[in-house]
């Protein structure tokens, strides 16, 4: 009896197999195909395997390459600091950069600012030569100017050293020890120099406030506004006082009879009158 699965098969001896007493017998004969088939087998043509398409050389050698083993978590963590480290050193290097070029700006701009340019724009603090300037009133001054011409704190510092004379003089020699920024600077000399505005002194004064024959118009008018400006006064009391120091009562009849206006068009009314005047 044959059993066939392929183009071979196994012949099987029916005498063949395990006697009766449970013996092994021998194993089965495994007959060639020719045995079964008289005619030749026809050869099979196998087609030819394709090659693979060829990678780069580059590909080729990061293939070539061992694979790197994982990265472990205290390594991602490391990486991660680096990167936040580089992100904030690039931070830091573009304020840098930018407070250099506005650094340098402020440098182009204040080298046209010199001893002399200073001597006009900022009045000497001398107490002893001119005792109606005020500490806070220099001081503020010189603060508004720095805001006028984008000077910090350094510049504050050294240009208004550099306008200081007599006794202000001497104290800030004596005192650089103590004296470390502005604002130092500031607190110390209104410290050492604490007069306050004489308010009753300012007001007899305008009181007293004639136009001289040789005073112009615009000089006489700023005087007064200044003096009122300096103890606070309203406008409508400083047109008052401009009123009351005029020589002519028919001036200040005229004056007088203008309504609400502001200090500078009021000064332009007194320039008209003065025009008029001159003509008849």
């Amino acid at each position: 009896m044959y059993y066939s699965a392929f183009p071979h098969a196994v012949k099987l001896n029916s005498e063949q197999g395990v006697d009766k007493d449970g013996q092994k017998l021998l194993p089965p004969q495994i007959l060639a195909p020719s045995a079964f088939w008289s005619e030749p087998i026809p050869s099979m043509q196998i087609p030819p395997i394709p090659q693979p398409p060829q990678l780069p050389p580059q590909l080729q050698e990061q293939l070539q390459q061992p694979m790197q083993p994982s990265l472990q978590e205290n390594q991602l963590q490391q990486l991660l600091l680096l990167l936040q480290q580089q992100q904030k050193e690039i931070k830091e290097q573009k304020e840098q950069q930018q407070h250099q070029k506005a650094a340098s700006s402020n440098v182009i701009f204040h080298t046209f600012i010199g001893a002399r340019e200073i001597e006009l724009l900022i009045r000497e603090f001398n107490p002893s030569a001119n005792s109606d300037l005020l500490a806070t009133e220099w001081i503020k001054e010189i603060e508004l100017l720095g805001k006028i011409y984008k000077w910090d704190p350094y510049l504050l510092m050294m240009y208004g050293t550099m306008r200081l004379g007599g006794v202000a003089r001497m104290w800030y020699e004596y005192s650089l020890e103590s004296i470390k920024n502005w604002e130092d600077f500031k607190r110390e000399l209104i410290n050492n120099f604490p007069r306050s505005i004489d308010s009753a002194d300012i007001l007899s004064k305008l009181i007293a406030k004639k136009r001289q024959s040789n005073e112009t118009l615009e000089e006489y008018f700023h005087s007064i506004v200044k003096m009122g400006k300096r103890i606070k006064l309203p406008d409508e009391t400083i047109k008052e006082y401009l009123i009351r120091g005029l020589e002519q009562s028919k001036d200040q009849i005229v004056l007088s009879s203008i309504g609400p206006c502001s200090l500078t068009e009021f000064l332009q009314h007194m320039q008209r009158l003065e025009m008029e005047s001159r003509r008849n």
